[in-house]
């Protein structure tokens, strides 16, 4: 039987990942428009400005990078998919959040110009959290006994996501995460069919719109 993994091995894979999901997320922006609006690769490619649409950025190279770092060390890490769940969710959840934080002050300056540059910080931000709490999970020496009911339902919580990351591009909800956005500014379109010529592109660090 494999000796489990130590906690050196783990940061180091948990620090790859932070680099691997950044560097193949990026590219997760374009991907759609550069395949000339290839309506199939809206399963993993972000097909407008939305909140939501960008979560795909963090999502499907976040889950890529977990089957990668399972088959590597992940049998030998305890409650690996719960932990790696836990840092998806995290992720996510700090890319929201700070998101809409940083619109709020910018709104709340009286001089509202969202700098990309900012935008995409948050971005990488939200991953080094996700990831750092990942790490934190799957090293943890023992886990409270509520926790470890809870982790009978992770295969469910990664069906829920895999399915809302694969249909909610095609079939959006009229909420404001899935609302496309111009200039940082919601116009009322949704999902796949929203006017692909608008909105600024996030990983532009240049400047401002």
């Amino acid at each position: 039987m494999a000796e489990t993994a130590t906690n050196k091995q783990i940061l180091i894979w948990e620090i790859i990942g932070v680099c691997f999901i950044i560097i193949v997320g990026g590219p997760l922006h374009e991907l759609f428009a550069q395949s000339g609006y290839w309506r199939p690769l809206a399963l993993i490619a972000a097909v407008n400005e939305s909140i939501w649409e960008h979560l795909k950025m963090f999502f499907w190279p976040g889950l890529l990078f977990a089957c990668i770092q399972y088959v590597r060390i992940g049998k030998r890490i305890p409650n690996y998919w719960f932990g790696k769940l836990v840092g998806l969710i995290v992720t996510l959840i700090v890319s929201v959040a700070s998101y809409l934080i940083y619109m709020e002050i910018e709104r709340a300056s009286g001089y509202f110009s969202p700098s990309n540059l900012v935008s995409a910080s948050l971005s990488m931000l939200s991953v080094i959290v996700g990831q750092t709490v990942c790490y934190k999970v799957l090293t943890a020496k023992s886990i409270p006994a509520i926790v470890t009911n809870v982790t009978r339902f992770t295969p469910v919580a990664y069906l829920l996501l895999f399915v809302a990351f694969s249909s909610f591009s095609y079939f959006p909800p009229r909420f404001f995460l899935f609302e496309q956005h111009h200039h940082y500014e919601p116009i009322g379109q949704y999902g796949i069919d929203a006017a692909p010529q608008v909105g600024p592109h996030p990983w532009d660090i240049e400047g401002s719109d």
